[in-house]
């Protein structure tokens, strides 16, 4: 037994615990430099799955309308050209195209130079013919990581409900920023109550100017001076009755489509009423290129001048509030096109108070250029000559073009794309009509119109020829001819040099086939999921068959390549059953067919990153 003071007095040397030291130092040095390397490939292949970096919320925002809202997380994208929307039920509802708001452009290696979304995306599709029942959509979207990962299409199967719900937060901050940019049915839908208001006034104010309202003028303009120019200001009182008393019955037509609701919006949306209105429209053009003329029946024309001749006083007021009446609803059937489409807003709400007020706002609005001619005593009414020509044919051009947006809901987009080319047509006819009757040197002081005609007639030539190849797109009248074109012309974009060789396989069943022959084999192997559409899988792969080290390696490795370029039920559940995110990814297995706890690689990657992934497989057994 030793004593415990010899312990203490006892001399060490110091080069075994030197030769520990340095050992213990070395295999923690290996050891550490192994973790660290581990945390940092898991670090780097870090992506989001894509209910993360894509969320989706849907909401019904009317009967009619769904809010569809994205947040994208930071550093990922969606491309706008991906996007598909279905309705799955019911069967008669219809899908309009939805207004995107502006994009990103972005050099992507993909689909080259797109338009892209980042951060957040808002839509909102327009529903026809829900007949007030419960709706469900198929949506499909694809988007991508800027360091280098493509994910497969995402298809959203959303049911919601027939009533007017919201879920999750409302509409984002660019959602509202581009309120009064929108059309004077979103804001009636959207905006707050004195946006719509406002809007409606601006909506009144033009309809004044179309041939509906101008029979109006004259009664105005009598009203003003029957009494003779001298008296026009001391007869404003009667002229504030009639806009009153037209601005009112507009307002009960607003309340009624309130409590009507849905009933009156499922009226409106029939195909005969959409046809009707449509009618309309090209019936007020016909009046506006001279066909005929609209007016008012001499009847009640005739009444009118009786009632002016003898009320004075309030009975005066009185007379002129019920000429305002009648107007209002002899002029209304010819209004019906823009009042339908504000009802209809006003019905999807149900909102009574709301529904009186902005139709308030729509007689204020036909009432102040009224009153404007009245004060003048009808000097301001335009004369005749070549310029009230000119104007009178350009509204009813985009009388014209009303009624084709219209038909887009009932008629096949060939039919809408085929009238769109003849509207631009008629359009360029009447531009080069206009330049022959002004006189040259007024002429000559517009050259962009000359411009102009030119680019109308280019654009009906390229809808008319969209519409006989059977188009679908109105962005894209030209697409089925430039498909065509691409599938004759061989694709010579990053051209992949040969040498490895690579065995591929569309399903599980065949991949693990792959892995069963490379495993009795002896060899280790790596499976690439790749796709056609994945511009980062192409760029890997050239870099990988390039000559060195990686290539040289490679030769003596199983190349399994798995392609899910088609989103079918195969592809859909490789990617499943390995946790894949999307292409490109690589998976490595040794020679005994096992995968090491680092076994991905996610991503466009260095060749580094990737001979360290090899080695891994190759050493392990």
């Amino acid at each position: 037994m030793i004593h415990p003071s010899k312990i203490r007095h006892a001399r060490i040397s110091p080069f075994p615990l030197f030769l520990v030291a340095f050992c213990a130092l070395g295999l923690g040095v290996e050891a550490h430099a192994s973790i660290l390397s581990h945390l940092l490939n898991r670090s780097q292949n870090r992506f989001l799955p894509a209910n993360q970096a894509f969320v989706l919320k849907a909401s019904r925002a009317a009967q009619n309308r769904v809010l569809l809202a994205w947040k994208l997380a930071p550093g990922y994208y969606l491309y706008r050209k991906q996007f598909r929307f279905a309705v799955l039920a019911p069967s008669r509802a219809r899908l309009a195209a939805p207004d995107f708001p502006k994009a990103t452009l972005k050099d992507d290696g993909t689909f080259g130079w797109v338009h892209v979304f980042f951060n957040r995306l808002t839509l909102i599709l327009h529903v026809r013919r829900t007949e007030g029942q419960p709706l469900s959509l198929s949506i499909r979207y694809q988007g991508c990581s800027e360091k280098g990962l493509c994910y497969p299409p995402i298809i959203r199967k959303i049911s919601l409900p027939a009533s007017s719900t919201r879920s999750g937060s409302g509409p984002s901050a660019s959602g509202n920023a581009s309120l009064f940019t929108a059309n004077p049915a979103r804001l009636a839908q959207n905006a707050p109550l004195w946006a719509g208001f406002l809007a409606f006034v601006v909506l009144g104010i033009l309809l004044t100017f179309t041939p509906c309202s101008a029979p109006m003028i004259p009664i105005i303009v009598t009203i003003m001076t029957r009494e003779g120019p001298g008296r026009v200001w001391s007869l404003l009182p009667r002229a504030l009755a009639y806009i009153l008393a037209l601005s009112l019955t507009y307002t009960a037509a607003g309340i009624v489509a309130g409590f009507l609701g849905h009933s009156l919006s499922t009226i409106l949306e029939t195909p005969w009423v959409i046809g009707l209105l449509s009618a309309l429209f090209v019936a007020l053009a016909l009046s506006m290129f001279g066909c005929y003329e609209l007016q008012l029946p001499q009847g009640f024309q005739a009444w009118c001048d009786r009632r002016l001749a003898s009320t004075k006083g309030r009975g005066a007021l009185l007379g002129s509030a019920a000429m305002g009446v009648v107007s209002a609803i002899l002029v209304g059937p010819c209004l019906v096109p823009p009042l339908a489409a504000a009802l209809l807003v006003i019905a999807d709400n149900g909102a009574v108070l709301r529904g009186g007020v902005l139709l308030f706002g729509l007689g204020i609005g036909m009432g102040i250029p009224l009153l404007a001619f009245g004060l003048s005593a009808g000097r301001l009414w335009p004369k005749s000559g070549p310029w009230l020509r000119a104007t009178n044919t350009l509204l009813g051009l985009m009388l014209l073009g009303v009624a084709v947006w219209y038909l887009s809901d009932i008629l096949p987009m060939p039919w809408i794309l085929g009238l769109t080319g003849l509207l631009a047509l008629l359009a360029g006819a009447f531009l080069r009509q206009l330049l022959r009757s002004v006189p040259e040197r007024l002429g000559s002081g517009y050259p962009w119109l000359a411009t102009l005609e030119s680019l109308l007639i280019i654009i009906g030539a390229i809808y008319l020829t969209g519409a006989s190849l059977g188009s679908r797109s109105e962005i894209h009248p030209l697409k089925p001819l430039l498909q065509h074109s691409a599938r004759r012309e061989p694709k010579t974009s990053l051209p992949v040099t040969g040498g490895i060789h690579w065995d591929i396989v569309a399903s599980l069943g065949a991949l693990e086939q792959a892995l069963t022959q490379a495993r009795q084999q002896g060899r280790p192997a790596v499976v690439d999921f790749w796709a056609r559409w994945c511009i980062s899988c192409r760029l890997m792969e050239r870099a990988l068959n390039q000559p060195g080290p990686v290539r040289s390696a490679l030769n003596k490795v199983a190349m399994i390549r798995v392609d899910i370029t088609r989103d079918d039920p195969d592809s859909r559940l490789l990617l499943k059953h390995f946790k894949i995110l999307g292409p490109p990814t690589f998976l490595f297995y040794t020679n005994r067919g096992r995968r090491p706890p680092n076994d991905r690689l996610i991503g466009e990657s260095s060749l580094g990153r990737f001979m360290r992934h090899l080695r891994a497989v190759t050493r392990a057994d």
